[in-house]
């Protein structure tokens, strides 16, 4: 290759033998060379399977009916999708309730259906590991009987059907609730995983897949979801408690569904032994005192907590780049509370509360009425888009002033809502990374609704763009291949330095020259790429570390 990239002519001589030895191969592989890439789009998953679009919705690129995917059970054969990732390079990620659990396996480029592979029971909630090529599954039901050993399932994103192991955070197996699981490559060696069940906060080593540490956290009786800032390396998290119901000046007036059950209340103004609940139960109560840890990874110390502004308790969510996150309350969506970071060690300021007034055509509750968010942070934009299933509109928040300003968009004039409303309902959005364009969904009438930003980044001028028939969706994910496009960076610049550097050329030649060599180029790049994966290609040939795409958070 170095010796391509050092004339633009010798490259184009080494494309055009690339080019002419492939046409020459069996008819097995006719399938790699008609088969067009994707590229950067919009995936829907749900009961009825995948639907694949441009970013802008004017083209499905692809459509995966559920009886083509997804098992048949004695319920039927609907799709039971709960979580979506997208390691940016090789794969899309699905995990899957339907029949026996599964990841179900996408090609990112093709968008083709690659496998359905066992995990532990009931998967739920993934967190990929970039750098360690790790993608890492947070199982709800894990069941010995089918060989489950423990809570996490661990795979190698290179190579999908050699699990590597299962993670056991506890001794209580078949017990297990519902948690989530946290990597970061700034991290460390180590990740974190929580769960409703017990009021710990698990340290798990990475190399050997075990816990190494268990983490008490005052007041609670278990810990759910986490939000991650590298800014501090400080983890939102979360916490349950257990409350008194069913009696006068009880923390809830009923108890709900389940039997009767004394608990342990050590929080709010009820505290001791009490016919109660514990978990999603207590949302909101007067008991739900503790609201957010604050927690510091570097001490693993608890630094502080937080609390939405008018309500008790309260899920964290942060922005891609850790600089901002965001505390969805138990107070009807009325306001979302946004703290920034401080130092490491240091507890985070509040930013500000923005009145998103999601209950506004309702009395304020306790229930979690801000669904989901996004945020858009590129040189133009710097904005926040906060979703409501009580509300038939959405929130863009500009985040790039010293204090944060709001504007509402409407969705749709329907007086029904077009979200579903309850326990694991939501009304996702995600952002066409490095577009304009801002997808969300509403389940009930199996739309979308497809925002388009201003390119100056001002909100005022962000309107619905158009509404597109879809399906009823689960979750709403971009994807992108990442590293075919930084790839494509860089063979561009290899190009363009070799042409530059020969000042004897016509600049007109040159430049239609450099034109159809990138041509060629970006049409073998993945081919070339997928070749030098086969033969343990892991890096560039002038020595740098092979690229990943930033964490998740």
């Amino acid at each position: 290759m170095k010796m391509l990239m050092k004339n633009p002519f010798n490259l184009i001589l080494g494309i055009s033998y690339l080019s002419l030895s492939n046409a020459d191969i069996g008819v097995a592989d006719k399938f790699f060379h008609e088969r067009s890439h994707l590229g950067p789009s919009v995936w829907a998953f749900g009961s009825s399977g995948v639907s694949i679009y441009s970013v802008d919705g004017s083209e499905k690129l692809k459509q995966h009916d559920n009886t083509d995917i997804c098992k048949v059970t004695e319920r039927g054969q609907s799709c039971g999708f709960k979580d979506v990732v997208s390691d940016g390079r090789h794969h899309v990620y699905a995990s899957n309730w339907q029949g026996n659990s599964t990841i179900d396996v996408f090609s990112i480029q093709t968008g083709d259906f690659v496998a359905s592979i066992d995990t532990c029971g009931n998967p739920w909630y993934m967190d990929l590991h970039p750098a360690r090529e790790e993608l890492w599954v947070h199982c709800w039901g894990p069941d010995p009987e089918e060989g489950d050993i423990g809570h996490i399932d661990v795979f190698s994103t290179t190579s999908i059907h050699s699990p590597l192991d299962q993670v056991l955070l506890h001794d209580d197996l078949v017990g297990h609730a519902h948690g989530t699981v946290l990597v970061d490559s700034s991290l460390g060696h180590v990740g974190y995983a929580t769960d409703l069940n017990t009021p710990y906060l698990y340290v798990v080593d990475l190399n050997t897949k075990k816990v190494k540490e268990e983490i008490l956290m005052p007041g609670a009786a278990g810990l759910f979801r986490m939000a991650y800032s590298p800014i501090n390396k400080h983890i939102f998290i979360r916490a349950y408690v257990c409350c008194s119901c069913g009696f006068e000046n009880a923390d809830l007036e009923e108890c709900g569904r389940g039997s009767d059950r004394f608990v342990d209340v050590v929080t709010g103004p009820n505290q001791g032994n009490y016919t109660g609940r514990c978990g999603h139960t207590c949302e909101g109560s007067r008991s739900d005192t503790i609201g957010v840890y604050e927690f510091d990874t570097v001490t693993n110390q608890v630094v502080t907590t937080w609390q939405p502004n008018d309500a008790l308790g309260a899920d964290p969510y942060v922005s891609s780049y850790g600089d901002v996150v965001a505390l969805f309350g138990n107070n009807g969506g009325s306001t979302i509370r946004l703290l920034k970071p401080n130092e490491n060690g240091m507890m985070s300021k509040v930013w500000g509360d923005i009145e998103v007034g999601f209950n506004a055509e309702g009395p304020s509750t306790t229930e979690k009425g801000v669904s989901d968010s996004v945020f858009i942070q590129d040189s133009k934009h710097n904005v926040a888009v906060f979703t409501s299933t009580l509300a038939n509109y959405v929130v863009l928040v500009d985040m790039s002033k010293d204090t944060p300003t709001m504007k509402k968009i409407i969705l749709s004039d329907s007086e029904e809502i077009t979200s579903k409303h309850g326990r694991g309902a939501r009304r996702n959005v995600v952002w066409a990374v490095g577009t304009d364009y801002v997808w969300l969904d509403g389940e009930v009438t199996e739309e979308f609704y497809i925002i388009k930003l201003s390119p100056d980044g001002d909100i005022e001028k962000a309107v619905l763009d158009s509404v597109v028939q879809g399906i009823p969706t689960r979750r709403l994910v971009y994807v992108q291949n990442y590293y075919a496009e930084q790839g494509q960076k860089m063979i561009k610049h290899q190009v363009q330095k070799q042409v530059a550097e020969k000042t004897g050329y016509n600049a007109v030649g040159v430049s239609g020259l450099c034109l159809g060599v990138l041509a060629l180029v970006l049409s073998i790049f993945n081919t070339v790429s997928s070749s030098r994966k086969s033969k343990g290609w892991h890096g560039q040939e002038n020595g740098n570390e092979e690229m990943s795409l930033p964490s998740q958070v």
